[in-house]
This record gives C-alpha cells, structure tokens and sequence, in this order.
C-alpha cells in the first residue's frame, strides 16, 4: 500500500507544480520561460483539443486570398511534438514578443531570410496564462 502511494504521489507532484498560484497573477515572461521548455508544463497549461490553424495563401480572381485551415490538436498528438525550445534550436529560429497586454500575448516562432513563421497565442485566465492556439503563416 505504501509503495502505491509512494507512486501516486510523484506521478501527481509535477501536475501540481504545473499549476499557478490563483492569488498571485502570473508574470508571462516568466511563464513563457517555462512553457518553452517544459513539455510537461505545457501541457497543463493548454486546453485540449487546441487548435492550430494553417493559413494557405493564394490568388483567387487575381486578388489575394488567405485560407485558413483550423485542425484540432488532442493532447496525446501535441505529447509526441517537440518543445517550443527545441524547435528553435534544431531549426536554427528565433522567436519574438510581437504583442502583449494584461490579457493577450502572442510569440512570433521564425528562422530569419525563410518564409517559415509560426505565432503562439496566449490568454490570461485569472492570475494564469495559458496557451489559446498557433498559427502557421509558412509559405
């Protein structure tokens, strides 16, 4: 019995470290911080299915044309996929802060002189920040 418990205990104890603190508002450079790197972290701060929208751009009628395509992200699917950090290290990206208020920030995902950019969404619910969807505006 004990040794069950044992195990309960630390498959729950990095859910539980996971959580915000509800009466203290979280700072989002700091939660970004650990969301980029902490798979496990990001996941408990995404709400499934997620979704991520791929724009298609083109010409229709000789005008520009943006086609979004959303596809619904179940959390056994966003497990498998690398960390925001790992993916700017394998990919030779950056990221930048495009915007942020108290309630809204969204993570531009890029690697310089490509047309590959992804956007990260975030909104703030309560004191806490969570990931609301992505976008791939890639060519």
């Amino acid at each position: 019995m004990r040794t069950f418990i044992f195990l309960v205990l630390m498959v729950l104890a990095p859910l539980c470290n996971a959580q915000c603190d509800v009466e203290a508002k979280e700072h989002f450079d700091d939660f970004y911080a650990r969301f980029a790197k902490d798979k496990t972290f990001a996941i408990s701060r995404t709400p499934y299915p997620t979704t991520t929208i791929r724009h298609e751009y083109g010409l229709e009628d000789g005008k520009g044309v943006d086609t979004k395509i959303k596809v619904k992200v179940t959390k056994a699917m966003d497990a498998a996929t690398p960390t925001i950090e790992q993916i700017l290290q394998r990919n030779s990206m950056a990221f930048e802060l495009k915007s942020r208020s108290s309630r809204a920030a969204v993570i531009e995902v890029f690697k310089p002189g490509t047309d590959w950019l992804l956007s990260f969404h975030f909104v703030a619910k309560g004191n806490c920040w969570y990931l609301d969807h992505i976008e791939d505006h890639s060519l």
